[in-house]
């Protein structure tokens, strides 16, 4: 269970909301692949908060993995790491003998020293990736860094992950699961939601709409 697990497991979440215990599994990639699940899980709950969200880092652990010594929690070791990365980049202050960065397009809202910041948070991302060697640490880290980063707001974070990069299609869509069911579909950008919608069904025949429903009937029996 590598990326194509994580892309998959919230789905999990999803058909047992607010039950982030559910779907967990055990090892090494599937430790990631369980709390993507279980962070779907928790952000369905109708008082669900980023903080709760990203609490089952700690408190998911069925096979107190917490209790061994050996093995530990590596998917919670991630996780302090990425808050530890963005308290670090917020605080980032760029020197004023260096000339200032130029902006990208995507980014022209934000002003140099924000930018300054944000490029920071990627810096220090790229150098956390060069000492990863198993690709869903990456994701996992990107994942986990982008939402702290944007306070868990959906289109910052999608923002933020498109344009890091590194599978930015698996670890978007991640994020985009956790934060459409921590916000509800009609929290979501209009404009993003329709695009969705729309590619779905005029290139692919899939309504996601249609599918949605199903699951939800599924789900509560209806």
């Amino acid at each position: 269970m590598t990326c194509a697990g994580m892309l998959y497991a919230p789905m999990l979440g999803a058909v047992h909301p607010g039950d982030p215990i559910s779907g967990y599994d055990l090892g090494y990639a599937r430790d990631m692949t369980g709390l993507v699940s279980s962070m779907t899980a928790a952000a369905f709950a109708t008082d669900a908060t980023g903080e709760t969200v990203t609490r089952v880092n700690r408190t998911v652990d069925p096979e107190a993995f917490f209790e061994s010594r050996l093995i530990g929690r590596s998917a919670y070791r991630f996780y302090q790491h990425a808050r530890h990365l963005v308290a670090d980049a917020r605080a980032f202050e760029p020197d004023p003998e260096q000339p200032p960065v130029e902006i990208p397009t995507a980014y022209a809202h934000l002003s140099e020293l924000e930018y300054a910041k944000l490029k920071n948070a990627f810096d220090r991302l790229d150098e956390a990736n060069e000492d990863v060697a198993f690709h869903p640490v990456e994701i996992y880290l990107i994942l986990l860094t982008a939402m702290l980063y944007s306070d868990f707001e959906f289109e910052p974070t999608m923002t933020f992950i498109t344009n890091y990069g590194c599978d930015n299609d698996t670890t978007a869509a991640i994020a985009g699961a956790i934060l459409g069911a921590l916000h509800g579909a009609e929290n979501l950008p209009p404009e993003m939601t329709r695009q969705v919608l729309e590619v779905n069904e005029s290139q692919l025949g899939i309504s996601l709409e249609s599918l949605a429903k199903q699951m939800t009937d599924w789900v509560y029996g209806e």
